[in-house]
């Protein structure tokens, strides 16, 4: 098992996840559509610790406005520099079998309940609250929460090349 240990961070986690994506190609381990399939969730799962669990922001909202964005964006900033968010970090590790890829992300957040998150398709508007779990979900073979929310261990399956 491998661990990389990130800064609260959206851009450094996301160079981590494609740096990992691309090993795991090279390597073999996974196949081109199931790199896809693991990127796209990873990155869903990092967001999801670092705003959600590391930094305690709320969900998004896609009908905001500049002004409401820019102190969001003000917030983030904020949290970053302050504790007890500065010191949080998220940890990310990698179990390779024969069968499968198991990627864990930890947070050091407060935690929640997942299951209180809604299902977007059950939504008038697919919504932001709710969409990283679902792309989660379909992308990855397997989803589970452990500790409150604040781990989550996405799977996927190897397969053929």
């Amino acid at each position: 098992a491998r661990a990389l240990r990130l800064e609260p961070d959206l851009d450094a986690a996301v160079a981590a996840v494609d740096a990992l994506v691309a090993d795991l190609g090279a390597r073999g381990v996974l196949n081109e559509t199931a790199c896809l399939d693991v990127a796209i969730a990873l990155r869903e799962a990092l967001a999801n610790a670092i705003f959600h669990g590391t930094l305690e922001l709320p969900p998004p909202s896609f009908d905001m406005d500049d002004e409401v964005a820019e102190r969001v964006r003000a917030e983030l900033a904020s949290r970053r520099g302050r504790e007890p968010y500065a010191s949080r970090r998220v940890t990310l590790y990698v179990v390779e079998s024969d069968a499968s890829v198991a990627l864990v992300v930890e947070d050091e957040g407060p935690g929640y309940d997942p299951s209180a998150i809604p299902d977007p398709t059950e939504s008038p508007s697919l919504r932001a609250t709710g969409r990283g779990i679902f792309l989660m979900r379909e992308l990855m073979d397997d989803l589970r929460f452990e500790d409150e929310g604040r781990r989550v261990t996405l799977v996927k399956r190897r397969g053929p090349a």
